[in-house]
């Protein structure tokens, strides 16, 4: 029991962290998603290009693992295949995320 807790804990994500793939699945460019929503206004250390590319694929990998755990395989996988950003490609994705943020955080219970 302590370790489905554990692993629902793990996957929970904040509007936030929803916004950042949100923002990475229409295009923007990494850096600016990074200093727009995971970098402290008050630090004076900026990320890199690289960083902010690593940060958001760790937030993607939470979502595509959040949406498994709420049986929407099909939304995970759009969330894998995140490379691609085609207009069309990127409407959907959007719309998914969309659909999984109103899903609220509690993984749905299997029978």
């Amino acid at each position: 029991m302590s370790e489905d807790r554990d692993a629902s804990a793990a996957t929970k994500l904040t509007r936030t962290e929803f916004a950042v793939v949100r923002a990475y699945a229409q295009g923007m460019r990494p850096i600016d998603i990074a200093n727009r929503y995971l970098t402290d206004p008050d630090d004076e250390d900026a990320l890199t290009e690289h960083q902010a590319i690593a940060r958001i694929l760790t937030l993607r990998d939470r979502l595509v693992q959040f949406a498994l755990q709420h049986d929407r395989p099909e939304i995970a996988g759009m969330f894998e295949a995140l490379r691609g950003r085609s207009d069309v490609g990127m409407t959907r994705r959007v719309d998914a995320l969309s659909s999984l943020e109103s899903l609220g955080q509690a993984p749905r219970l299997r029978a």
